[in-house]
């Protein structure tokens, strides 16, 4: 299924200055009307899917048995991992989870026999499941899929296998320890959701306890993900010029969720990136860039500058 759209979202600031502005992702399409449950007591039960904790280890550290000898990078998984604290979702801190029950997925046309089916044709990447087109997980109560509904991803913490590396000026990286296809999912970006006027308060904080990293995201206008003290490892992906994979939004039981997804193939061993999209504020210091792309504009944010009310 094509994504609706892609976000424009830029999520993570290494300069020390507070008043660098992030575009913010395109709006959702709006939501669906109110669903009646389906049942899909004809189906057999599927194996349960790899189990989110050890989805989420894996994310953190990739496969703990992989021999990585075939691949360049110091990992510096343990050392990144001890700079702030884990998370498996995020942290409603002074915004509010704006879910609500007629926002959830509606069940979706998919229906899928293990016994004759192609897998994909339970909501996944080929389907026509509608849920995935406008961007929107299944609700596990009533897709008709039921257990294998491969719209789950979010929920499940389906991530890719990756390591943190050290990327030299750029500072950590994340590499991939395996091989993903297009509009794979990497990972969910998670963190403290905070509104645009709180999370100005603690970009004064950080600079008066002398944190000069500062990891965030805009959800819209409103939200912030503030993942500096509270986070997941998707903090770490490095902005690239030209970049493997994209920023999108996606609605999950109710709420707004950004996922990191593939927008070419990667090989095992390459780094991976997104482009920031920084829209700076005219007359504040330019963050270089240290990509190395061919097309590199040598400055994060030289595209978009606005003027400082």
């Amino acid at each position: 299924a094509t994504p609706a759209h892609e976000s424009d979202a830029s999520p993570r600031s290494d300069l020390p200055h507070s008043d660098q502005h992030m575009s913010s992702p395109e709006h959702l399409p709006p939501p669906p009307p109110a669903y009646s449950h389906h049942s899909s007591s004809d189906m057999k039960e599927e194996a349960p899917f790899r189990d989110g904790q050890e989805s989420k280890a894996a994310s953190l550290g990739g496969n703990a048995e992989d021999d990585c000898s075939d691949i360049d990078g110091i990992d510096v998984t343990e050392r990144a991992l001890s700079s702030f604290e884990t998370i498996d979702r995020n942290i409603f801190v002074s915004a509010t989870n704006e879910g609500r029950k007629h926002e959830e997925a509606i069940p979706c046309t998919c229906h899928y026999n293990p016994e004759r089916d192609p897998r994909d044709q339970a909501c996944g990447e080929t389907s026509s499941c509608f849920n995935r087109l406008i961007q929107m997980e299944c609700n596990p109560l009533t897709c008709p899929c039921g257990s294998y509904c491969l719209n789950r991803r979010f929920q499940k913490h389906q991530y890719a296998k990756v390591r943190i590396i050290d990327a030299g000026r750029k500072g950590n990286g994340m590499q991939a320890l395996e091989d993903l296809d297009t509009d794979s999912f990497i990972m969910e970006y998670m963190g403290e959701m905070v509104t645009a006027a709180a999370f100005r308060k603690r970009t004064r904080a950080y600079q008066a306890e002398g944190i000069q990293h500062h990891y965030f995201m805009s959800i819209d206008n409103v939200k912030i993900i503030d993942a500096t003290r509270k986070g997941c490892i998707a903090r770490f992906i490095n902005h690239s010029c030209s970049p493997n994979c994209v920023l999108r939004k996606w609605m999950v039981g109710g709420a707004t969720r950004l996922g990191i997804f593939v927008k070419r193939p990667i090989k095992r061993g390459e780094e991976i990136t997104f482009d920031y999209k920084f829209e700076r504020i005219a007359g504040s210091k330019p963050q270089p860039c240290y990509c190395g792309a061919p097309e590199c504009k040598g400055i994060i944010g030289i595209a978009k500058e606005r003027t400082k009310k």
